[in-house]
């Protein structure tokens, strides 16, 4: 449980194991050679089962680890700019790239959130446990407000890689060169079109994976086009 020797801002969470049904118990038990602890709660088809790292039989704070995944800063960042001009066209364009990041979900966490009255997500409703044939292919627990406190906990079921590729801007001009711009004292004129944020490449579904915030519901990120004239004088 000591922070010490682990990385700043990595997380404190229990390891989730599977979800019970009724061959849990026997499948813990091949795996570990000891039964499922005691969660707290009586069990039900659909819960989430956690790992007992320290064999003590109950689930509790000593059963927390900060071994598990990456932290909300990425360990790796990569920057590549590129440009060049040919006649009186120029282009511009940036890349960004992140990775060995995790992002823990908050509010996206529990369908219909912490207060039981908001909006349930599509991929919730899909990807929820509802029979014991979902064992093996739900990504999260059955939808409950009674066993919320153990389904919803911190635990690296909620764990997701961050990692990024990112064209953040991209820009193509041309540069005007006209008889007519000497006698209106004109000495550039240039036409360019440039996009934000057009393309990025990740795993990361909940939002935007360069923002921290994006753990919780957020308005999306938007791409921006704009189309220019610069004259100069």
């Amino acid at each position: 449980m000591d922070e010490t020797g682990r990385r700043i801002n990595s997380r404190s969470m229990r390891k989730f194991w599977g979800f019970y049904d009724e061959t849990a118990d026997d499948r813990y038990r091949a795996e570990f050679g000891q039964g499922i602890a005691d969660h707290g709660i009586t069990l039900l088809p659909g819960d989430a089962v956690y790992v007992d790292l320290n064999n003590d039989g109950v689930i509790d704070g000593d059963d927390a680890t900060r071994d598990i995944g990456f932290t909300d800063v990425p360990e790796y960042t990569a920057g590549l700019n590129i440009g060049f001009t040919w006649k009186n066209f120029d282009f511009s364009m940036q890349w960004t790239g992140a990775w060995n990041v995790d992002r823990m979900l908050s509010e996206f966490k529990q369908p219909l959130g912490d207060t039981q009255n908001k909006g349930l997500l599509l991929c919730q409703y899909e990807d929820s446990w509802y029979s014991s044939a979902d064992s093996q292919t739900a990504k999260f627990p059955r939808i409950t407000s009674a066993h919320a406190s153990n389904n919803y906990a911190e635990s690296d079921l909620y764990l997701y890689d961050a990692s990024y590729l990112r064209l953040k801007n991209i820009e193509i001009g041309y540069n005007f060169d006209l008889p007519f711009m000497k006698k209106m004292k004109l000495n550039n004129c240039r036409l360019y079109v440039n996009g934000y944020n057009l393309l990025t490449f990740t795993n990361y579904v909940w939002g935007d994976p360069e923002n921290r915030q994006s753990s919780r519901p957020n308005y999306p990120l938007t791409r921006v086009f704009n189309i220019g004239l610069k004259l100069g004088f």
